[in-house]
């Protein structure tokens, strides 16, 4: 079981945060221990699919399900784009975004680019504190040196993309979207792909990432591409007032 207090989220959402994440080896006692210990005003708890008991004492204990994540991997050695795709990749750029990209990108997010989440779904939050949460994780990362890259169709910028490698020969492409007016075009289609050609041009060997079943339209173009579908956690949230 892994504790996490993330400071983070009290800039990004104005309230205290815990995140839990549970393992398949975690027994139920320990895990109904660890939960009445908590004291944020935000608790998430990620557990992974399957472990029914525990899902419904967490219900018992104020918990409500929001989504499932799932962990997605691609092998770079099999890269390929599928055939339907072919003719809008080949008039799809991507390139490293500059300061006035940022820019762009940032506003693009604030105007409720991502509505999916957990944060963006939920009625005691607003879409302006997700996108709030957003922009403060992607500054954060800018601040890391975390490369950001921009999908370019006739001259202009469509969306973007943020890769981040995480061992030597495995990549994250941790965040990625074409931006509201491209969003009903078949820009959409090859989103995924420029990340894969980066990840291996950069010496990786794997992609590795995570999708929620929030977003179908992600989810089928993650099976569109062939990525293997790993691990999945179903993710619980509970509100009220901080005991610190």
């Amino acid at each position: 079981m892994k504790i996490v207090d993330a400071v983070w989220e009290r800039r990004n959402l104005g309230v205290s945060t815990q995140e839990v994440t549970i393992e398949h080896q975690d027994v139920i006692e320990d895990i109904m221990d660890t939960i009445k210990c908590l004291t944020a005003q935000y608790q998430v708890i990620k557990i992974p699919t399957g472990m029914i008991q525990a899902m419904w004492s967490l219900e018992d204990n104020g918990f409500r399900y929001v989504e499932t994540v799932i962990n997605v991997t691609y092998d770079l050695s099999q890269i390929s784009l599928p055939e339907h795709f072919k003719r809008i990749n080949n008039v799809i750029e991507y390139c490293p975004m500059g300061s006035d990209d940022m820019e762009q990108m940032y506003d693009e997010i604030r105007n409720g680019m991502f509505n999916t989440d957990r944060v963006a779904i939920d009625p005691t939050f607003s879409i302006d504190q997700a996108s709030d949460r957003y922009t403060g994780w992607l500054h954060d990362e800018e601040s890391r040196g975390t490369p950001f890259y921009k999908y370019v169709y006739k001259n202009k910028t469509v969306g973007f993309f943020a890769l981040k490698k995480i061992t030597e020969k495995t990549f994250y492409p941790f965040l990625a979207g074409i931006y509201n007016e491209y969003r009903r075009t078949p820009i959409g289609a090859v989103y995924l792909y420029k990340p894969l050609l980066e990840a291996k041009r950069l010496g990786g060997k794997t992609v590795s990432t995570y999708v929620s079943l929030n977003n179908f339209g992600a989810i089928r173009v993650h099976v569109d591409y062939g990525f293997v579908f790993k691990e999945s956690y179903c993710v619980f949230v509970k509100h009220g007032e901080s005991k610190c």
